[in-house]
């Protein structure tokens, strides 16, 4: 079934001639992933049922917008209008029209991938985290 669904996805961007957009590139090493998320316009996630969507949040620390549904975490740090576009659940219009929106407004995109890219830098990384657990400890202290 995997690869059934995989010749068809090949069939569809040979079909509208896209092969010079899209790349299936199979697995990737961890230590790859920055280059990869770096080449991309855009990220998209469309899973129904996402975690913390750390894919998602590897793409906006490399500069790369991202175009969600609304699950999971992924709304807590994909702002809206910010740093990517969210969607409904199973709306593939809306999924459509955010994806042109981003992949023909380059000042936008730009403007996104500034902002997806401080968001991580501010909100995710070693020292804010630290100092965050470092709060809840003292609050717990002081009960």
């Amino acid at each position: 079934k995997k690869d059934e669904h995989y010749a068809r996805l090949l069939n569809i961007v040979e079909e509208k001639k896209l092969s010079k957009f899209i790349r299936f590139v199979g697995a990737v090493e961890d230590k790859y992933l920055p280059y990869f998320y770096s080449l991309a316009k855009i990220f998209i996630s469309i899973s129904l049922n996402e975690g913390f969507g750390l894919p998602a949040l590897e793409a906006m620390a490399c500069g790369t917008p991202v175009v969600s549904t609304l699950s999971g975490a992924i709304p807590e740090f994909v702002k809206d209008n910010v740093s990517g576009l969210l969607v409904p659940e199973k709306d593939a219009d809306a999924l459509k029209e955010a994806m042109a929106q981003l992949l023909t407004d380059d000042d936008l995109r730009s403007k996104m991938a500034v902002s997806a890219r401080k968001l991580c830098e501010e909100r995710y990384n070693a020292k804010h985290n630290v100092e965050l657990a470092e709060r809840e400890v003292m609050k717990l202290i002081k009960i």
